[in-house]
């Protein structure tokens, strides 16, 4: 077990010195703290303060302060991770990752400095910076470390997510019990992370309900001006149910098929693949499957709690949620 004595060798500094770093007196400088902190953490220190302390602190740390105000999608996850903390004993900070990314201060040292015991990291799926310069040195990380929709191979980590998989079959699957044989899919960016996950299963589904699936009758959504020719297509080729990946493409798909002058769900239904609940969602209601976030917080946490003591777990996907909504109906056609 590593001691102040060993890290105090290690610099060659006095023993009192470190124990001040480790505990934020006003009388060693700043250059000096940082040190002490980044030499605590690679000798496997880190932690062992938290533990002797008996101060109880997590943080939830955002990539960016805004995803976490009310009605970005940060939000919900924050506070069911903190409200479950609260009722376990815990403090949950708020800490955004975009001082910590400027400053480029190692997460263990952060963690340590401010005697947090984990960290549950919320970020978007797609963010080339900080795959490149944070999240490849987090996989030795000895703090647990819970991330949202974000696998990791580090010893203390491990993330939380929805089962979207299974979303996508139980939207094909209740579109098939209306009546639909030619449903169609608007997908996401090809390179998002979801999006080949959802082509997947909607041709699983497709085979399993013995559907036929049809090329025409997918694409990739590559913004507003690509929905107008999918919408185009789709109906040429007679599909009476169409899913769209992500709330945005749902409310472009419902807007262009009402600009057309088709009713839904009547004549054809919409239904949204979310991965968590979208402004558009609010502002118009849809028939949509997508995940609970408040669940997926308190799921971090009791994650992060498992890290922290001990339990190696991976991943841990949610069963998303079907809402009905008066935008999928009957299928009025008989092909």
């Amino acid at each position: 077990m590593v001691t102040i004595t060993d890290i105090a060798r290690r610099l060659g500094v006095a023993v009192s010195t470190v124990s001040k770093g480790l505990n934020g007196a006003n009388d060693v400088s700043e250059s000096t703290r940082a040190l002490i902190l980044k030499t605590a953490v690679e000798m496997g220190y880190a932690g062992r303060k938290v533990q002797k302390s008996g101060v109880r602190k997590v943080c939830v740390l955002a990539e960016r302060e805004e995803f976490l105000s009310a009605g970005q999608f940060g939000y919900d996850l924050a506070v069911g991770f903190r409200t479950t903390a609260a009722q376990n004993g815990w403090q949950a900070d708020l800490a955004p990752f975009q001082g910590l990314l400027s400053s480029q201060e190692a997460l263990d040292t952060f963690l340590l400095r401010h005697n947090y015991a984990g960290a549950f990291l919320i970020k978007q799926p797609l963010d080339s910076f900080f795959q490149a310069n944070y999240l490849k040195n987090l996989i030795n990380s000895a703090f647990p470390l819970v991330f949202w929709e974000e696998e990791s191979n580090g010893p203390c980590s491990g993330s939380v997510g929805s089962d979207h998989r299974r979303g996508a079959f139980m939207a094909v699957e209740h579109l098939c019990q209306l009546g639909h044989k030619r449903i169609a899919l608007l997908n996401g960016l090809p390179d998002f992370p979801l999006s080949g996950l959802w082509a997947a299963a909607y041709r699983d589904a497709l085979e399993v309900l013995q559907l036929t699936y049809q090329d025409a009758l997918y694409a990739d959504c590559r913004g507003e001006e690509s929905v107008r020719p999918f919408v185009d297509r789709l109906l040429s080729f007679g599909a009476t149910a169409v899913l769209c990946a992500g709330s945005q493409a749902s409310s472009s798909v419902l807007a262009c098929l009402r600009a057309m002058g088709r009713r839904i769900p009547e004549e054809i239904s919409v239904l949204g693949l979310s991965g968590r609940l979208e402004a558009s969602e609010k502002k118009e209601p849809f028939t949509v499957v997508r995940q609970d976030s408040l669940s997926l917080g308190r799921a971090a946490f009791y994650m992060l709690e498992g890290l922290r003591n001990k339990i190696p777990m991976g991943r841990l996907l949610l069963r998303p949620q079907l809402i009905l909504r008066d935008t999928t109906g009957p299928c009025a056609r008989h092909l």
